[in-house]
């Protein structure tokens, strides 16, 4: 079966946000272990669009 991971989920990750990273990381590394993982298009163009250096993150 093939994982379509979620952009919050690579935002989440990317961006080390302290109230998701850990069960992000955890959920993409579960199922990256039993299945293939996706991003489509739009999502893969999303996460460049996200300001990193915001004070949020």
């Amino acid at each position: 079966m093939t994982v379509l991971v979620d952009s919050n989920v690579i935002l989440d990750i990317l961006t080390n946000d302290r109230n998701w990273f850990d069960w992000s990381a955890l959920q993409l590394t579960t199922y990256a272990r039993q299945d293939q993982l996706a991003i489509n298009p739009i999502i893969y163009a999303y996460a460049p669009l996200v300001d990193f250096r915001c004070d949020r993150f």
